[in-house]
């Protein structure tokens, strides 16, 4: 009864553990998929769970609401000024918002294509691999800098940079490393691009959670 009742802590105690790193790393220029599942192996946790797939993405959703508060209530104000209100006033947070949507576009058609080849999780070498390959990119690229504003972006370096943020499906190369880098080399100013960069995690995530869920559907319905 003591065995079981210690396992079921230490269980929860894991969990946990993986809520706060994937919500440490989701808002830091490194891979929080190539970090968990670095931490699942050693930890030896089932990561084809549904329930803690879930888990960790509200807890990246979370980390990036309560990082990015300030600015995503300013994009929701502009777009709907803008569509409501004041055109020219409001231009900037309603472009921005196409923007997001573009590069969001952009993975999900690319995340479909890899499903469909039969990519799956990467195996732990390359996660490590990809680890160095991240860091090198951001040592080498980070000193760029650009005098462009996201005012001044367009739907090319939009596509540019959502093209990018695809090499952060693979475990160990960062969604929002890849993206900032990108920024940077179209231009962008770097406080600028990293900020489009942590905008852009909030409706991927949010894509992620849907397709975790249609998955559980149709797992369901296969079942029956």
């Amino acid at each position: 009864m003591v065995n079981s009742m210690n396992e079921k802590i230490i269980e929860i105690l894991k969990y946990i553990f993986l809520g706060l790193l994937q919500g440490i790393t989701e808002v830091l220029p490194v891979s929080s998929s190539g970090h968990l599942q670095i931490a699942n192996e050693v930890l030896h946790i089932n990561n084809d769970s549904i329930t803690l797939s879930i888990f960790l993405h509200f807890a990246s959703l979370l980390a990036v609401l309560v990082f990015l508060r300030k600015e995503l209530f300013n994009l929701i104000i502009g777009f709907f000024g803008f569509l409501f209100k004041d055109r020219q006033k409001y231009k900037y947070q309603f472009m921005l918002t196409i923007y997001l949507c573009i590069t969001t576009l952009v993975l999900v058609v690319f995340t479909v294509i890899v499903k469909l080849l039969g990519f799956d999780e990467s195996p732990l070498w390359l996660v490590g691999a990809c680890l160095i390959l991240n860091a090198a990119m951001l040592f080498i690229f980070g000193k760029f800098t650009g005098n462009k504003t996201l005012d001044e972006m367009t739907v090319k370096d939009a596509v540019i940079i959502g093209l990018f943020q695809c090499a952060g499906s693979f475990a160990g190369i960062s969604r929002s490393g890849s993206t900032l880098t990108c920024g940077l080399l179209v231009g962008v100013n770097k406080n600028e691009a990293l900020d489009f960069s942590f905008l852009m995690s909030i409706p991927i995530i949010l894509a992620s959670l849907v397709g975790i869920f249609i998955k559980q559907k149709l797992n369901i319905m296969g079942e029956k």
